[in-house]
Parts: structure tokens; sequence; C-alpha cells
């Protein structure tokens, strides 16, 4: 058998289906059945119907892709690794579909857009660079702050700030720490002159999001 189209193709309604595997013929011979579990091997492709003419997945794969489907959801900036993933899973599983097709939003499409202007001119540096300045920043629901050097900033979020972001009075602490080191650097921009910066605070996805540059514009 070539492939999933051929098997298709050759399928009619209420037909029999066997597999003749003569390359092998030696799978013939009578294994006792203590030993049978380390020879046989198990498909688990596609399950072809010819009383309803349906070809579908079979439940272990099914889950496999709302698996990833859920995976990729659930985290609002995927790794090219993750898509790539989520893509070749679910080309694997078209041909039990009927209208598997997938849209790209603006969003997505911006991103596509970043590829093609900046793939000739991006690179990824090999040598590691000691940061000329560290600056520690710190957010709450009430305000912010920031120290380098000794120097202080801080602020107290207004109604504005939060109408600003866009979020209003719902506004998640992950984004108020990402507009704190922001405010941070701002305020300390007539001592922090140099680019390599470090940023240092409390606040986990904030510092997984600065490290991601892409990703800083969509949430502040």
């Amino acid at each position: 058998m070539e492939s999933i189209k051929t098997a298709m193709s050759l399928l009619s309604e209420n037909c029999f289906m066997a597999v003749i595997d003569l390359k092998d013929a030696y799978h013939a011979i009578r294994i006792d059945d203590e030993f049978q579990k380390f020879l046989k091997f198990r498909w688990n492709g596609f399950e072809l119907n010819s009383k309803s003419m349906q070809i579908t997945l079979p439940v272990e794969k099914r889950q496999k892709v709302l698996r990833k489907c859920s995976d990729i959801l659930n985290n609002p900036n995927p790794t090219l690794l993750s898509l790539a993933e989520l893509i070749g899973t679910l080309v694997a599983a078209s041909p039990a579909t009927r209208y598997g097709r997938a849209s790209l939003s603006q969003e997505a499409q911006d991103d596509i857009k970043w590829w093609i202007i900046h793939l000739d001119s991006e690179y990824h540096s090999l040598k590691s660079f000691k940061p000329t300045y560290e600056i520690f920043t710190d957010a709450s629901l009430k305000g912010w702050g920031a120290v380098v050097n000794g120097v202080e900033a801080r602020g107290n979020w207004t109604i504005a700030d939060f109408m600003e972001l866009g979020q209003g009075a719902q506004i998640h602490i992950n984004t108020l720490e990402l507009q704190a080191a922001f405010n941070g650097l701002k305020s300390l921009e007539n001592i922090v002159k140099i680019p390599i910066t470090r940023f240092n605070n409390f606040n986990n996805v904030s510092i997984k999001v600065k490290r991601n540059l892409a990703a800083i514009p969509k949430c502040i």
C-alpha cells in the first residue's frame, strides 16, 4: 500500500479488507502467544469504514490533535516549533476531515510580514554581553517603582494609565510589571544611556516577555 490516498481510492462500499505482505512471509510462522508481543505492531493511523464509506481518526489520534490545539490556544505567544508541530499534526489528520482549513488573523499576518522585512538583517549573537546597568523594577495594583545605581523613580497608577493600557480597572499584574519596566527606563534615561541593560523584577512572566522582544509591543 503506497499511501492512505491509495487506500481511499480502492475502497468500495461493503468491501472486505486485508493486508498481504509478501516481503515478510515469515510472519506467517506460528509464534507462541507469550512471545507475539515482541513481534507484532499496531497501525493506528486512520479507520476506513466500508459500510458508511467514511474515513475517520481513531480515538488516540483525535485526542492528540485536541491536545495540541488546546496547548496553542492556552499559550498567547507560542514558539515556532510548537506551531510547526501543530501544523504537521493537522496536515497528517486532514485526510479524515472535510472542512479542515486555517485562517490567519491580522496579528498572525503581521508576524509573517516581520519575517519578510527583517530576515535578511537578522542574526543571533554568539557573544554573551555583560550588562552595563541593572534596573530593578516592581509593580503593584497601586503603583510602580524602579531603581538603578541607587537612584530611584516611582509613581502611582492613575485611571488614565489604566485606560491607556486598554484594560480598564481589570488590568493584569503582568501588564503593570511591563509598564513599570518601561516607566523606569524612561524616568531614568539620563542615567541609563547605554543600551546594554539588564532588567530585574519579581515577575517571571514579564521577564520572559522582555527576553522575547517581539512580544513587548503586544503587551504595552
